[in-house]
C-alpha cells in the first residue's frame, strides 16, 4: 500500500491511496468463511451453504466495507503523520472505471481532493491595544434588577382582563398564507409578558384581552430575541428563520403579579436568615452579584473585539473552490445557492479558527486532559457549594468528573468554558488594555447593535436578550 499527496499554489491538492489486493483479499475471504459457517438457509444444512452463493449474497458488501475501513484509517494516519493542515475533509473523487468485484480482487487506486490551510505567523503583544468595556452598576440598574427579583417572588393571581404588566398564557398556532391553520405547523402553549412587548400598537391590542379571546400576531414581536422565540414555540434554533410570521394566539389564562415587598422576609428567602437586613444591604448585595455576572459578558465583548481586529490582519487566501465543494457535501446545505449564501460567514469563522489555532500552538495554550479534569473538579466543587454541601472526597469528586467527561455534550461545554477562560487570561496578560466604564444600556447596544430589552430577566444568563 502506498499513500501520497500533491499540493498546488492555490492550496488545493490530491491525496492518492494505492491499495494492493494483498492488503484486503485475505481479510475479505476470511469474513466470507465466517458468514458461511453461520449461514442458515432453506435447503442447506447450517454452515454448508455453498461459498459461491455466500459470495453472491455478501461478497461485494463485505469488500466495500473492508476497503472503506482501510481508506479511512490510512487517510487519517497519513494526514496526521505528515502534518498536513487539511481543511474540512478529503473529498473522494469518483472514478467510473473502478469496479470492485469480490470475484476479481485486484490492486486499486483511490483519489481524494483536499484543501489545506495557508501558513500563518501571528504575533500577540502589548503593541496591540484594546478597550475593555466595564459595565457600571448604577442606581438605575440596581432598581431594574430589584424589580425583577420582586416580581419573581411576588404573588400570582388569575384575573379576567389583561393589563399592561400582566401575562397571557395561551396557545400559539401557526397559520398559512390564507390565514388558516397550517398543516403540520407549530402549535404550542406558552406565555406573553405584555410589559416587554415593544410594538406599541400590538401592546395596546393585547391589553384588555380576556379569556377565550384570540389575536393574530407575529410571534417574533412578543419574543425577546431568537433564543427566547425558540423556547416560546418549543422549536430548534434552525427553525426560527423558517416559521410563518402569522400565528393565532388564543388566551387561556391571564396572570397578574403583585411584586413582593422589599423587606426582611424577602431578603431571608434570597440570602438566608439575617444575612441581609436593610434595603441598603440588599442593594450592596445586588451590586456584588451584578459585577460578578457582568465579568463574563465583558470578557465576551472583549473577545469579539480581539477577534475582529486580528481577523483584519488575515491577508492569506483560502482554497475557496474546495471549501465550497466540501460545504456542498454537508446536509445543512441543500443546494449551491445555500452554499454561496453561507460561504462568507463560514470563511470568516474559519479564518479566526486558523488564527487562534496558531496562537494556541505558538504560545503553548493547548489544553491537556489533566488540566481539563482539574477544571471539571473545581466546577463541581462550586456546584456543591451553591447547594450548601461540603466538598466531597477526592474519589467521589474524580468519579463525578469522569462521568461528566464521558457525556459528549457536557465534555464539550466544559472544554469550551476552560478554553475561553484560558484564552482570555492570556489575552488580558499579553495585550495592552484600557478600561472604560459604560452604562448597561450602552454596553448592550455596543454588543448587539440594539437597545436593551426592558428589565433584566431572571439571573441574567442571557444578557443580550
Amino acid at each position: 500500500m502506498k499513500v501520497s499527496h500533491e499540493i498546488s499554489e492555490d492550496l488545493t491538492g490530491v491525496l492518492t491511496v494505492n491499495i494492493d489486493a494483498l492488503d484486503y483479499a485475505n481479510t475479505v475471504t476470511n469474513k466470507l468463511k465466517m458468514h458461511q459457517k453461520k449461514a442458515n438457509m432453506p435447503g442447506f444444512r447450517k454452515g454448508h451453504v455453498p461459498m459461491g452463493l455466500i459470495r453472491k449474497m455478501h461478497g461485494n458488501q463485505l469488500l466495500g466495507q473492508e476497503i472503506n475501513q482501510i481508506l479511512g484509517t490510512q487517510v487519517d494516519r497519513y494526514i496526521k503523520e505528515n502534518k498536513i493542515p487539511v481543511l474540512g475533509q478529503p473529498i473522494p473523487v469518483s472514478d467510473p472505471s473502478l469496479v470492485l468485484d469480490v470475484n476479481n480482487m485486484k490492486d486499486a487506486a483511490f483519489t481524494y481532493r483536499i484543501g489545506v490551510a495557508p501558513e500563518l505567523s501571528v504575533e500577540v503583544s502589548e503593541k496591540d491595544k484594546f478597550t475593555a468595556h466595564k459595565i457600571k452598576v448604577d442606581e438605575k440598574l440596581i432598581e431594574k434588577y430589584s424589580d425583577d427579583v420582586r416580581k419573581q417572588y411576588g404573588k400570582f393571581s388569575n384575573i379576567e382582563k389583561a393589563g399592561e404588566k400582566d401575562m397571557l398564557n395561551g396557545v400559539f398556532t401557526e397559520l398559512n398564507e390564507a390565514g388558516e391553520i397550517k398543516e403540520g405547523g407549530i402549535s404550542h402553549k406558552s406565555t406573553i409578558s405584555i410589559e416587554f412587548v415593544e410594538d406599541s400598537k400590538l401592546k395596546k391590542k393585547l391589553m384588555g384581552l380576556t379569556k377565550g379571546k384570540d389575536i393574530i400576531l407575529n410571534p417574533k414581536a412578543v419574543a425577546k430575541g431568537d433564543e427566547d422565540l425558540a423556547k416560546m414555540l418549543n422549536i430548534g434554533m434552525t427553525q426560527v428563520m423558517e416559521i410563518s410570521e402569522s400565528f393565532s394566539f388564543v388566551v387561556e389564562e391571564i396572570f397578574h403579579v403583585e411584586p413582593a415587598d422589599l423587606n426582611v422576609e424577602l431578603f431571608d428567602k434570597l440570602y438566608g436568615k439575617d444575612t441581609v437586613k436593610t434595603t441598603e444591604e440588599f442593594h450592596t448585595k445586588i451590586t456584588q452579584e451584578l459585577e460578578k455576572i457582568f465579568v463574563r459578558y465583558e470578557d465576551i465583548q472583549l473577545y469579539k473585539d480581539i477577534k475582529i481586529e486580528y481577523a483584519k490582519k488575515f491577508d492569506h487566501k483560502l482554497p475557496d473552490s474546495f471549501l465550497k465543494e466540501f460545504m456542498a457535501t454537508q446536509q445543512q446545505f441543500a443546494n449551491e445557492a445555500d452554499v454561496e449564501t453561507a460561504y462568507e460567514g463560514y470563511a470568516e469563522g474559519l479564518k479566526w479558527n486558523l488564527i487562534e489555532s496558531e496562537i494556541t500552538k505558538k504560545y503553548s495554550l493547548a489544553i491537556d486532559q489533566d488540566e481539563l479534569m482539574n477544571y471539571t473538579k473545581e466546577s463541581l466543587k462550586t456546584q456543591f457549594a451553591q447547594y450548601g454541601m461540603p466538598d466531597p472526597d477526592d474519589k467521589l469528586l474524580t468519579d463525578s468528573a469522569m462521568n461528566v467527561m464521558k457525556n459528549e455534550e457536557e465534555y464539550r461545554k466544559v472544554y469550551e468554558d476552560l478554553y475561553f477562560a484560558k484564552m482570555m487570561t492570556f489575552y488580558k496578560k499579553t495585550l495592552k488594555l484600557k478600561d472604560k466604564s459604560v452604562s448597561y444600556d450602552d454596553f448592550v447596544k455596543l454588543a448587539t447593535g440594539e437597545a436593551p430589552k426592558k428589565g433584566i430577566m431572571g439571573s441574567l444568563t442571557n444578557l443580550f436578550g
